[in-house]
């Protein structure tokens, strides 16, 4: 140890797997560098919770390590030592230099662990769990931890809590309930022996939106009623994880001695579900593209993209129709399949913005390429019979998400007479409450053949159903009779060429009338089931915003509720209506829109342009 007066002091705050981290590193610096490391631990003496204020959080590695000994920095340390204030921004190299200057202290800002080379030191070596752990565990515990080690035992961690909210404001990805039932499939096609113990801060999360998929299916069990210590302990003894969102499990499985261990994370996901299919398309798929001096990335995530061209081979797809350009991205890979493997197929893509398409310059496209490529500009579906495509031709339609909303029913019937019987439609962006909700009902409540494309996030799901047009026309007549909200219904109107210009500024009632007696024409032109009820029901909505749509930016409570439309629509249907429950619960509750910012369900506090808003209930 330095003879000097100097220290080093780390800061220490939040959980069980953030203080493993920050005392490793601690003892990295100790060992390294012959420094003295004390802890400021202010953080549980001023606040002791956790990011919603709800759930205590408490120092208590050295109390469960005791062979680890640290003391705790003065708050006179602790302000001197910040006269030298290091955090990540420093990086790896000059906080390693920084270390050595043994004549002076030096203050460590918490998130310095996040440093990749500092993450990624080995601390299993400092924490023995089974040393001090083991002795902590009851009968009931080491009675499941014998069941783990004699079992093919797979971890599921669900983390849900203080931890989703902190992942909306910041727009890290949710790991979706498809995302762990696909977990389940994979291990349990490689072992029918698997045995599955869950691990939630939320049971009755997972008893609500996960048991019910799997109880009849796979071995499990759900591990509930333990200090946190103990969760981390019996996940690290699994032979494999599924983690969730955050650290906690993906520390615990670094303490996994299994030889063959195997992670499924949200970053590995794609190559461990899509392997196949991934290998069978990468010659001609790519998730950017080259646009003059920069590159765009595409708006649908490449697993997805691999996973529509996969669909589109399998069912011989000929006729495409894409609502909306997306980011150009898919198009490319779209065509560059199609010259390379599907000579017959062709892509009609409806754009109605006429200013410099998004994402890529059609110049770019080989003669090839074009050949297989009609660009529509600044027309929309409901153009259709001023284009060349054939009717009944259409057997496959790919939605862009800006063009998910109620209008999507005007799109659709005018598109009905060029459908083939059965159809695919892809959406993107389902169940994402930035954006309509119109994509999200359709999907939610065909009881067909359906499935996501795997993406994971609760956020960015792309998925896809495969239907009979005249189901389709039926679907389409009962969502027509839901009251969207203000944001929504402001499409059914709306004289729209650019969507992404004028929002709010500009509503024109008169051409909306003109646009639904039009529809009303075509679909009487074209002998189109449900006419009448459809046009009343466009007509009631267009009348319900008229009389609203000066209410639009202030706090209100929506009268429309995503559940109790739902169970209307079910008695409608004669209640064969497939539906995801857990999609329902989080849109049921939002009852408050603040200048378009939607507040969480159950959000105790939120941050609005940087301000702290605590909401009473």
């Amino acid at each position: 140890m330095s003879n000097n007066n100097s220290i080093v002091v780390m800061q220490v705050c939040d959980g069980f797997t953030d203080q493993i981290l920050k005392l490793s590193f601690s003892l990295f610096i100790r060992d390294t560098f012959n420094r003295n490391v004390k802890l400021d631990l202010t953080f549980y003496d001023n606040n002791k919770k956790d990011f919603l204020g709800i759930d205590n959080r408490e120092f208590i590695l050295t109390k469960l390590f005791n062979n680890i000994k640290f003391e705790a920095a003065t708050q006179e340390e602790i302000q001197k030592s910040k006269e030298n204030f290091i955090d990540h921004s420093f990086g790896k190299d000059k906080i390693l230099s920084e270390l050595k200057k043994t004549n002076k202290s030096i203050y460590l800002d918490h998130k310095i662990v996040w440093i990749r080379y500092f993450y990624n030191l080995d601390f299993t070596k400092y924490f023995l769990l089974d040393d001090y752990l083991y002795k902590l565990l009851n009968d009931r515990q080491i009675n499941i931890l014998n069941d783990i080690n004699n079992n093919e035992s797979i971890a599921i961690h669900i983390r849900r809590g203080d931890y989703i909210y902190f992942a909306n404001m910041v727009n890290i990805k949710i790991p979706s309930i498809d995302y762990y039932l696909k977990s389940f499939e994979y291990f349990y096609t490689k072992n029918k022996h698997s045995k599955f113990y869950i691990f939630s801060n939320n049971i009755q999360y997972v008893k609500d939106n996960i048991i019910p998929f799997i109880q009849d299916v796979y071995n499990y069990e759900i591990i509930d009623g333990n200090k946190e210590y103990v969760d981390f302990y019996l996940i690290s003894k699994c032979k494999h994880l599924v983690q969730s969102n955050g650290k906690f499990s993906e520390i615990a499985f670094r303490f996994n001695n299994y030889k063959n261990k195997e992670l499924i994370s949200i970053d590995n996901s794609d190559d461990i579900f899509n392997k196949e299919i991934l290998e069978k398309y990468k010659e001609f798929t790519f998730d950017r593209v080259k646009f003059k001096s920069y590159f765009v990335y595409s708006d649908i995530p490449l697993n997805s993209i691999i996973n529509i061209i996969n669909l589109i081979d399998k069912n011989n797809i000929k006729n495409i129709i894409q609502i909306g350009l997306l980011d150009g991205v898919e198009i490319h890979n779209i065509l560059n399949y199609a010259v390379k493997t599907n000579k017959n197929l062709m892509l009609n893509c409806f754009e109605i913005n006429d200013r410099e398409l998004v994402g890529f310059d059609v110049r770019n496209f080989n003669d090839e390429e074009n050949k297989k490529f009609n660009l529509h500009i600044n027309k929309t579906p409901m153009d259709i019979e001023s284009t060349n495509i054939i009717k009944n031709t259409i057997d496959f339609i790919l939605i862009a998400n800006e063009n998910s909303s109620p209008l999507l029913i005007f799109y659709l019937l005018y598109m009905y007479p060029y459908m083939k019987d059965d159809i695919i439609i892809v959406f993107n962006k389902l169940n994402n409450i930035n954006y309509s909700l119109f994509s999200t009902y359709l999907f939610d409540m065909y009881d067909g053949e359906k499935s996501f494309f795997f993406n994971f996030s609760e956020k960015e799901n792309v998925g896809y159903i495969k239907i009979n047009k005249n189901k389709l026309l039926a679907l389409i007549k009962n969502i027509s009779s839901v009251s969207f909200d203000d944001y929504n219904n402001k499409f059914f109107y709306k004289n729209i060429f650019d969507i992404r210009d004028d929002y709010y500024n500009y509503y024109d009632i008169e051409s909306a009338y003109d646009r639904v007696n039009n529809l009303k024409e075509y679909m009487q032109k074209y002998n189109i089931e449900y006419e009448e009820s459809i046009i009343e029901n466009i007509k009631t909505n267009i009348e319900e915003y008229n009389r609203n749509r000066f209410s639009l930016f202030k706090e209100k409570n929506y009268n429309t509720i995503y559940q109790n439309n739902i169970d209307e629509i079910k008695i409608m249907t004669n209640n064969k209506i497939d539906y995801l429950d857990d999609k329902i619960n989080k849109i049921q509750n939002r009852k408050i829109k603040i200048f378009g910012i939607d507040n969480f369900v159950d959000r105790k506090i939120i941050y609005i342009f940087g301000i702290k808003i605590t909401i009473k209930k």
